[in-house]
Formats: C-alpha cells, structure tokens, sequence
C-alpha cells in the first residue's frame, strides 16, 4: 500500500530547544519521530511511502536514504521547489 507523510513543517515553537534539527527528525528515546511513524506505517502493510520535505529537507534525505538499508520500505522523498501549497503538493505526488 502507498502513503503519503508531511513532513516539511518548520517546528516554530520547538525550534529553540533543536534548531539544528528539523522537526520530524527530533529524536524520542533516541528514535526520530519521522522514523517510528515510518516503522508504524510499515508495520501496518504500508510499504511505499512518500514523504513530503521543505524545512531542512536535506537532512531529512540524508538521515533516510530510501528506506531500504532499515526497514524493507521503500521511501520517495520529494522536494518540489515550484509548488507552495500542500493541496498542490499532493497532487503532484499521484
């Protein structure tokens, strides 16, 4: 099954206690959120998943790969530089 995660969010009012570290990557008991909600997701049959990215986006790339050296996912992370609206966004993900 196909999904498809948000993710580009800037974290406004946790910035100050990580602002080196983008939102979905901020670490629960050493496990980034982004990665337990990706871990749930596989867990539950998803196994395409794509995550939308802005904010930090390039750590969020680097951190994850594809997907597949982790879990048996295979993860599309997309960053569509002319798109500003998440409707948009989603759209062009089809």
């Amino acid at each position: 099954m196909k999904t498809v995660i948000m993710a580009g969010g800037k974290g406004t009012r946790i910035s100050e206690m990580f602002p080196d570290i983008p939102k979905p990557l901020i670490p629960i008991d050493g496990v980034p959120v982004l990665e337990r909600e990706i871990i749930s997701l596989h867990n539950q049959g998803f196994d395409d998943i794509i995550i939308t990215i802005s904010h930090m986006g390039d750590k969020i790339k680097e951190y994850f790969e594809d997907g597949r050296k982790w879990i048996n996912t295979q993860l599309k992370i997309r960053l569509p530089k002319w798109l500003r609206f998440t409707k948009n966004t989603l759209i062009y993900q089809r």
